[in-house]
């Protein structure tokens, strides 16, 4: 039997034909990833959690320590409904993010959709009763060839109004990281700096209005009464970070 040549020529297999695979390495080596910073696949492509970078930022004032949060505009939960509303999604998923609402998104949902019975019913069955949007802390997500500390110190400045001149980063501390699966059911990974600032003058109304509602400086406690019971990755995150400073002694160089 006479052998087929075109199988069995390694260089009639594209795999194996050397300009091809130079092509191919050209052009991953051309992308770039927006989600973890990182050459040789896109952002859509990135099979890492989805991250966002930020500051955790505290002081001491009348002996205490104090961290600064930020209040959404509008509730994860919200912003997923109205994203996905026109989707084919599961009512268990539904549910999910109508929990996560404030009552006042969920009367805003009802009003818009009430027509629809699904809606309706969900929203009616709600049991969760928040009365504003989460807190946590300033962050956000890479602009194209952003570095990890970059991303977070524009990040923090852009939701706060605080200037980057106006805190110290405690560097030799790694920064903090938050995993977890969201209503969504998608993986996040959330990543924090640790700085210090000994400014004690508030400056709370020089925020991002378009994300944020409200700053605000808040204790250690506060901070765990005024994060929603169901953060618990975040909740941990911020007992972590306060035995940190109770143990750490802040050195200017």
């Amino acid at each position: 039997m006479k052998k087929n040549n075109q199988i069995n020529n390694p260089s009639n297999n594209p795999s194996n034909n050397p300009s091809n695979n130079s092509s191919n390495n050209s052009s991953n080596h051309n992308k770039y990833c927006n989600n973890c910073g990182k050459i040789g696949h896109t952002q859509h492509e990135c099979i890492l959690p989805i991250i966002s970078i930020g500051v955790i930022l505290y002081r001491i004032k009348d002996n205490q320590v104090q961290y600064l949060l930020i209040r959404r505009k509008e509730t994860f939960g919200y912003c997923d409904f109205m994203k996905n509303k026109t989707k084919n999604i599961s009512e268990t998923f539904l549910m999910n993010i109508i929990d996560e609402m404030t009552v006042d998104e969920k009367n805003h949902i009802l009003q818009k959709y009430g027509d629809d019975e699904v809606t309706k019913h969900l929203v009616s069955n709600s049991k969760t009763v928040w009365n504003e949007p989460e807190w946590g802390f300033p962050k956000g997500r890479r602009n194209s060839g952003e570095k990890d500390l970059d991303c977070g110190l524009r990040e923090f400045e852009e939701e706060t109004g605080y200037k980057i001149s106006q805190i110290q980063l405690v560097d030799n501390i790694n920064p903090y990281e938050e995993l977890f699966i969201g209503s969504n059911l998608k993986s996040y990974k959330q990543k924090y700096y640790l700085a210090y600032t000994s400014n004690n003058d508030d400056i709370l109304d020089k925020y991002q209005k378009s994300e944020v509602s409200k700053i605000n400086w808040f204790s250690y406690d506060e901070c765990l009464s005024t994060i929603r019971s169901y953060n618990s990755e975040k909740r941990n995150m911020i007992k972590n970070v306060h035995k940190t400073i109770a143990n750490y002694e802040l050195i200017k160089i």
